[in-house]
């Protein structure tokens, strides 16, 4: 084969690279972790959160794929609610079919992505995560604070750490799709306990 003199490629200084990281929130593990504080202390880190898509950039999006019989002004809210404006989940929700005439349910690989997100929670938060699965509509600070036995204090931490993780957005749900994992999650007689404290809490 062709033989190539290694010494003759031009060397480069390590500071002419440029590194890009990607990582979703709450997950990289503690390596990353250091690797990231490391380089921020060193000030050579830029940091830039992407935010989720709104309906506008969704229905662009949307329109951008050419896909027949949809309109992307149209089904941009409702992909937005369903999937918190993350374009992978709404590419895969729109693979599955979305509104009456699709499949409906979560994607098998945003599944996968959602249930890795709720295994790397701590005990505690997740056990909060799962009560607001089964609430809906009628969780808050009170409802947590009379069913779990914990004060709003005792909340903090792991309201917070839902927060980090994208799985709550203030009090509800970042989107659909990690509401549905999250009460999926839970077996059925521990929802139903559930679901029977909650009744007694709000009929008192």
């Amino acid at each position: 084969g062709d033989h190539r003199d290694l010494h003759s490629f031009p060397t480069r200084r390590s500071s002419d690279l440029h590194w890009l990281f990607a990582q979703r929130p709450a997950e990289g593990g503690a390596a990353a972790a250091v690797l990231r504080d490391t380089l921020q202390e060193a000030g050579v880190l830029y940091r830039v959160d992407v935010e989720p898509l709104a309906a506008v950039a969704m229905a662009a999006l949307v329109d951008s794929l050419g896909l027949p019989g949809i309109d992307g002004k149209a089904i941009a809210p409702e992909l937005v609610r369903r999937t918190g404006g993350n374009p992978l989940f709404a590419l895969e929700t729109l693979k599955l079919g979305l509104g009456p005439g699709g499949r409906g349910g979560i994607p098998a690989n945003v599944s996968v992505l959602i249930e890795r997100r709720l295994r790397l929670l701590s005990p505690a938060a997740l056990e909060l995560a799962r009560l607001a699965a089964v609430a809906g509509v009628d969780f808050d600070v009170q409802v947590a604070e009379a069913v779990l036995g914990v004060g709003a204090l005792g909340l903090a931490d792991r309201w917070a750490e839902l927060e980090a993780a994208q799985v709550l957005r203030d009090d509800a749900f970042a989107h659909d799709l990690v509401h549905e994992a999250t009460l999926r999650s839970l077996p059925a007689p521990v929802a139903k306990r559930i679901h029977a404290d909650l009744a007694a809490h709000l009929e008192g």
